[in-house]
């Protein structure tokens, strides 16, 4: 009985994964900074690293699976998801923007 529902719970995990990465990517216009949601079981140090290689990072997000970065070219939002990144939102339109002075 056990087996059968770890079985259950790594499939469904599996499968919610795989709807993460096939959501397609929101409309970036007008966005400056970006907020990279890697996965959850990943070290801060982890997602800051990750998403430091690709792009500009502004600040960590309120969560430690989360990065803000400057949105400097549209092909930042590929690289993220080539990094780990499970979703790229503008940082902004989800209340993780960062301000520059």
């Amino acid at each position: 009985m056990k087996s059968h529902t770890l079985s259950w719970i790594a499939g469904s995990v599996m499968a919610l994964a795989t709807l993460i990465v096939a959501i397609p990517g929101p409309s970036l216009a007008g966005t400056e900074s970006l907020a990279a949601v890697f996965p959850p079981w990943w070290p801060q140090a982890r997602v800051i690293q990750a998403a430091a290689s690709v792009g500009n990072l502004r600040d960590a997000g309120a969560w430690p699976s989360v990065a803000v970065l400057e949105f400097t070219d549209e092909d930042l939002p590929g690289r993220l998801r080539a990094t780990g990144a499970w979703l790229v939102l503008d940082a902004a339109a989800i209340g993780c923007a960062s301000t520059t002075d």
